[in-house]
């Protein structure tokens, strides 16, 4: 039998007293119970009979989920017809009604811890549910071979490593998730088993639970959509992430091209710089000029063809008639950019530590 709280009427007037049991222990206990017993005080006798008394801590919010054995036992008075027929002064009132707060104070608080310490709910039917086996056998297979990682068919167990990767896998994890790898490992050793490094399936459920309660989503119904993915294999199937995927672009999808043949270079060079065969020299048949060398370097302002020798060199580089015209072309440049380093070379002067 179990005592509940209603606020009756009599006559005309409703009494009503709305009074927050939380604030009890916060002080003014007295006068909040002075408060009610004056409005049950009808007739101003300053006592209370045993059903006012019960009504007006009834309305006070004391007695909830309370017993009459739990009540006998906390206002240590009986039941029997004499205790029901007496009448009680404020100072008892008020005594009762302390007593009471403070048991219903602690037994809120009490419930508090319990459900902060309360494993979270595992949907029914999960532990039977063949998708979630088989992406719970999948992942642990993820990273095996590798180290000392290793897979028992018979007792699947997963790491913390694996675990991780399910996480993100199913977007539960930043930057497409509301949690980060530390709060998903914190988890995992949670319900890891005193003195192991890997958790069994039914640790599994509960660690994917506690995830889906921190992160507020639906990851069992996730798990069924990878489990759809993946097919029974002696090896970790990598499936595609529910929610975020890290997309990789090949070579050919590059916005950089990557070139392996110079004929290439040739093709996407500008027109300033491109030449044709007819234009460039055969260099294996030009004569050496009779100046030679020094005397084109001292020169200074003369313009080199794209095509000509490096003026540097004392021997000029002998190409077969059918040379490509791209090694032309290449050697040309390089007698520009050798004429230029020498121009800059006499306008700076001798470098530090030479002598003139």
């Amino acid at each position: 039998m179990s005592i509940t709280g209603e606020s009756q009427c009599k006559g005309d007037e409703e009494r009503v007293v709305y009074i927050n049991p939380s604030s009890l222990a916060s002080g003014g206990i007295a006068e909040k119970a002075s408060a009610i017993f004056r409005v049950y005080d009808t007739d101003g006798k300053n006592v209370l009979e045993h059903e006012n008394m019960m009504l007006a801590l009834a309305e006070l919010g004391v007695l909830n989920g309370l017993t009459v054995k739990k009540l006998t036992e906390i206002l240590s008075i009986g039941s029997d017809v004499g205790t029901k027929g007496r009448s009680y002064s404020l100072q008892e009132f008020v005594s009762f009604y302390e007593r009471l707060a403070h048991y219903q104070a602690k037994a809120a608080r009490q419930e508090r811890i319990k459900s902060l310490s309360r494993t979270p709910g595992i949907p029914e039917g999960a532990e039977s549910n063949e998708l979630i086996k088989r992406v719970f056998c999948n992942y642990c297979k993820y990273t095996v071979g590798s180290g000392r990682v290793t897979y028992n068919e018979a007792e699947p167990q997963m790491t913390s490593t694996q675990y991780v990767k399910l996480c993100q896998d199913l977007g539960l994890v930043q930057p497409s998730g509301p949690l980060n790898v530390v709060s998903i490992d914190v988890i995992f050793h949670k319900f890891r088993p005193q003195g192991g490094r890997r958790i069994p399936f039914p640790q599994f459920l509960k660690a994917l639970s506690a995830a889906a309660e921190e992160s507020s989503m639906a990851v069992f119904e996730l798990l069924d959509g990878l489990g759809a993915q993946i097919k029974p294999a002696k090896v970790f199937v990598a499936p595609q992430p529910m929610l975020y995927r890290q997309e990789t672009r090949s070579t050919e999808q590059s916005r950089f091209k990557v070139y392996n043949t110079p004929e290439i270079v040739l093709e996407e060079s500008s027109d300033e710089d491109s030449m044709e065969d007819d234009d460039l020299p055969a260099l294996s048949r030009r004569p050496r000029p009779a100046g030679g060398a020094a005397d084109e370097r001292g020169a200074g302002s003369a313009r080199t063809s794209p095509a000509a020798i490096p003026r540097s060199s004392d021997e000029v580089p002998s190409l077969p008639a059918d040379a490509p015209a791209w090694v032309s072309q290449m050697i040309g440049k390089m007698g520009v950019l050798e004429q230029q380093l020498q121009g800059v070379k006499q306008q700076v002067g001798p470098a530090p530590g030479q002598l003139l």
